[in-house]
């Protein structure tokens, strides 16, 4: 299918009073054209509590008991913003402080496997703001501002590029976050069980994300997808909704993913995608799988926040990478620390790159304990997610690099070897060798 185009505006003047207007759907509540002369504004109408069999569990609709959504769950670098407005002060349900939202990157959901859908979401009462995680599960800014009256209009404003975040407040910058939980998805507007109207809705795109790298070339995989669709086709009839990918820190060893390459290539830089809330260093390492030897290796901080990709990086000694060879990119992990994307996670591969399956091995693994993940459905999935950045091919550069490729392949070892005793982990060296 096509994704839903961008630019997308609606003003909600060209339609009939009471009206759904065109690719809204409501999710609670209803949401619906008011007319006041020539223009029209989109109304939340629904000021009771409904029969809510699908979200009764969790607490989920104290806090977001009606929104509605419009967009592409492909939808990934765009602005969205609209006016919103409040009618009258007081509560919602006599418990929470009415309000208005507007949400972005809000991921298809499986109705009856996950409570709500998720996203970011700029809330909004008459003296407060938050941007909020899983739909206000997890606050990532808030403030208290001087207050509003009640009809008049406020001016939302989101931006999304890559893993930066920007919330606005009638044209001001109230925040600037970075997060990588939700890549792409819907927009949606929300409120609680009162009424509140919103106008002159508009999304249009931004420039594609890319990290700012010091030199010229390409990853080995990009525009990370964290929904995965996890369908059997031959015991199902239709796919399942998608499903985010889990969350993982529960796991003592090495893993990632097992590549080839179609043609040589040079590695410079190794990474590891940030989840949010990681601040451990992290081991990442080059292995040769023809001859178990690591040819580049490094620390990896994440503390100060990915790139716009998602990816903390770290430069390494150029080192050369040949078709036919498979090789092994991994993290070294351990339970109980920063969590990690399961192996469902996968992106966009490298023309350069054959196939990439997820690996992984325990801490004290050996050339004979990798396990490779099979995957029926041929997605380039990988634990991690981990990430190596191949410099733009230089023929006579790269021919020049694999004359001295053994001896970098030697220090990288040497160097890897040191940093992996340093940590205490004397078992690794099992595996870590120059061979």
């Amino acid at each position: 299918r096509s994704p839903f185009p961008l630019p997308y505006t609606d003003n909600f003047d060209n339609y009939v009073d009471g009206a759904i207007p065109r690719f809204i759907a409501d999710q609670g509540g209803a949401f619906e054209i008011h007319k006041s002369g020539p223009s029209g504004v989109l109304r939340q109408a629904v000021t009771t509590r409904s029969i809510e069999w699908l979200y009764n569990w969790g607490g989920w609709n104290r806090r977001y008991p009606v929104f509605t959504t419009v967009g592409d769950p492909g939808w990934r670098d765009y602005a969205v913003e609209v006016q919103g407005r409040l009618l009258a002060s007081g509560t919602s349900d006599g418990r929470e402080p009415q309000f208005v939202a507007l949400c972005g990157r809000m991921l298809a959901f499986a109705a009856f496997a996950d409570d709500v859908p998720a996203g970011y979401c700029l809330n909004v009462t008459q003296t407060s703001w938050d941007l909020s995680i899983g739909m206000g599960s997890v606050k990532l800014a808030n403030g208290t501002m001087g207050g509003f009256f009640v009809s008049d209009w406020q001016s939302l404003r989101l931006e999304f590029q890559g893993s930066r975040i920007v919330a606005y407040l009638n044209g001001e910058a109230l925040t600037h976050v970075v997060d990588t939980q939700f890549p792409a998805g819907q927009v949606g507007l929300a409120s609680g069980r009162h009424h509140a109207e919103f106008d002159n809705l508009h999304v249009h795109p931004l420039d594609a994300a890319s990290a700012h790298r010091p030199f010229e070339g390409e990853p080995l995989i990009s525009d990370v997808q964290l929904t995965a669709i996890l369908s059997k086709f031959s015991t199902h009839t239709c796919p399942t909704n998608p499903v985010r990918v889990p969350l993982r820190h529960d796991f003592d060893g090495f893993l990632g993913a097992t590549f080839k390459v179609t043609s040589t290539k040079q590695v410079q830089e190794l990474g590891r995608f940030v989840a949010t809330g990681n601040s451990e260093l992290h081991n990442v390492s080059l292995i040769d799988g023809s001859s178990w030897t690591v040819i580049a290796s490094a620390a990896i901080d994440p503390s100060a926040g990915p790139e716009l990709d998602g990816f903390a990086w770290a430069s390494v000694p150029p080192v050369t990478v040949l078709p036919g060879r498979p090789y092994f990119l991994v993290s070294f992990e351990r339970s109980g620390g920063d969590f990690f994307y399961d192996w469902t996670a996968s992106g966009i591969l490298s023309p350069a790159v054959d196939s990439v399956s997820p690996v992984w091995a325990g801490k004290d693994a050996d050339a004979h304990s990798w396990q490779i993940v099979t995957d029926e459905l041929q997605t380039p999935h990988m634990y991690g997610p981990v990430n190596v950045w191949f410099a733009k091919d230089r023929p006579a550069d790269i021919q020049e690099h694999m004359e001295i490729t053994p001896k970098r392949h030697e220090e990288s070892a040497q160097r890897s070897n040191a940093w992996f005793a340093s940590t205490s982990l004397s078992a690794v060296l099992v595996l870590f060798h120059v061979v």
